[in-house]
């Protein structure tokens, strides 16, 4: 587990999977609509105290596997398949070298908040037995979290735990960009925080408002707002470029149906009393009144449900022309999200409040000025489910 703040102040418990979901960039509809499906009724399952939190990278890392491969070929006994294997390997090592592989990583965070702080007439070893208690418990609504997020998505979608050291390595390459793809961080201290483990260096703002951290220009776009209009797999044309010095955050709060009826009820009522009121017709006004009728109808039969995400897309490069090339790069490939306008975050205190609302398990972060409310169809559709083998 990962705990955000102090135990006295109602602490928010943090756990990360490693979700390995199958390669549909060139599957048909029916593939790219089961797992939608799924998602859908995955996010259904969410209780208004669970938010989640979908971290997508990727590295040209494949540095495990072709020594294995090499391994292989050492203990290789034919001469002409020992010979083909050589060449195989220098040629793919000659790719590892020049990062011209490309590696998708998935993770998943799901964060809740623990109860308030315990009676205060407690002696020490109660406390210790309080909190031992509780974290027990959590672990096992956890692992029933992940149990509903198989039986939803599949089982050809893999879940994994995150140990303390896949969790320690993958803070390290989000705070460090100078580490490339394979990190080598230093021993995990287990009396400092996952930040004073792996953060190393300051983070400042250049004089542009972008972000300077580890010795990298990093720019951070906001999806404003995607529209009603998406498709199953839409989202590939985001995962699938040649860029690799990138990142997509997806932070998913899910909300309250009844205040939501409520609210457009209430906004439903107000546009009629103006339309009783205004003798000039409005067909504008008209069309949200029918809008209003057909969500709240939807909300109460239970066949959508309303969240609030922010999707943040991280570039980061050593200079700042090749940030403006990459940057480039990535505006286009979101003009395939049905054209979504994106926000380029220049603003040096916008900018670290971003930032700090990407950080791994980072899902209660109350900046939440850039999140906007949608369905959980369309959600499902910018989720990165997308990985490597």
């Amino acid at each position: 587990f990962m705990l955000w703040g102090a135990y006295a102040h109602s602490p928010t418990l943090t756990r990360g999977y490693v979700l390995t979901p199958p390669d549909l960039k060139a599957a048909g509809d029916a593939a790219n609509t089961e797992l939608h499906t799924g998602l859908v009724k995955y996010l259904h399952s969410l209780t208004l105290d669970i938010r989640v939190q979908w971290q997508w990278a990727c590295d040209a890392n494949y540095d495990d596997a072709l020594n294995r491969y090499e391994a292989v070929t050492a203990a290789t006994k034919n001469v002409d398949e020992k010979r083909l294997r050589q060449l195989t390997q220098a040629h793919f090592r000659g790719l590892l070298a020049k990062r011209l592989l490309r590696r998708e990583h998935l993770v998943l965070f799901i964060s809740k908040r623990l109860p308030k702080t315990p009676p205060t007439v407690i002696s020490s070893g109660g406390l210790n037995d309080y909190w031992r208690a509780l974290l027990q418990q959590q672990e096992a609504q956890f692992e029933q979290h992940i149990r509903d997020l198989t039986s939803s998505v599949g089982e050809t979608v893999s879940v994994q735990p995150m140990t303390q050291a896949d969790l320690h390595a993958f803070t390290y390459l989000f705070l460090n960009p100078s580490s490339g793809d394979r990190p080598n961080p230093a021993s995990l201290d287990n009396t400092e925080s996952i930040q004073q483990n792996c953060l190393h260096s300051d983070i400042n703002t250049d004089r542009l408002g972008r972000m300077f951290l580890d010795g990298y220009y990093n720019a951070l776009l906001i999806l404003k707002d995607i529209g009603p209009q998406t498709y199953d797999g839409m989202i590939h044309a985001l995962t699938k470029t040649t860029l690799i010095n990138y990142r997509i955050t997806v932070n998913v709060e899910p909300l309250d149906t009844y205040a939501i009826i409520r609210r457009e009820e209430s906004e439903h009522q107000n546009l009629q009393k103006q339309a009783e009121a205004d003798e000039t017709f409005s067909q504008l006004r008209a069309d949200t009144i029918k809008r209003k009728q057909a969500i709240v109808s939807r909300l109460g039969e239970g066949h959508i449900r309303r969240f609030r995400y922010l999707l943040v897309i991280r570039v980061w490069a050593a200079s700042e022309n090749q940030l403006a090339a990459d940057v480039g790069a990535i505006k286009t490939a979101v003009q395939a999200l049905r054209n979504a306008p994106i926000y380029d975050v220049h603003l040096p205190n916008t900018v670290l409040e971003t930032f700090f609302a990407t950080f791994p398990g980072n899902t209660f972060h109350p900046y939440v000025s850039r999140s906007k409310e949608i369905d959980d169809e369309h959600l499902a559709n910018l989720i990165p489910l997308s990985s490597s083998f």
